[in-house]
């Protein structure tokens, strides 16, 4: 699993081709603004389904049960 996603307009490549690790940019550390403001889990199946992917992608909680 990738700890961070990014975009670019090409990926760099070693001579022979590969992807060059070395020469990607490192990851973002902010997160950018969202175009719709959150909203929290409003039923009990919402919130279960929350929590399974806070555990899962290893987030905070941020006040989930």
């Amino acid at each position: 699993m990738p700890s961070a996603f990014g975009l670019l307009e090409v990926l760099p490549l070693s001579p022979n081709g590969k992807v060059n690790l070395r020469a990607l940019p490192a990851p973002a550390t902010t997160r950018p603004d969202l175009e719709a403001p959150f909203v929290a889990p409003r039923t009990p199946l919402e919130q279960e389904v929350a929590c399974i992917w806070v555990q899962t992608l290893g987030l905070e909680a941020g006040g989930y049960p």
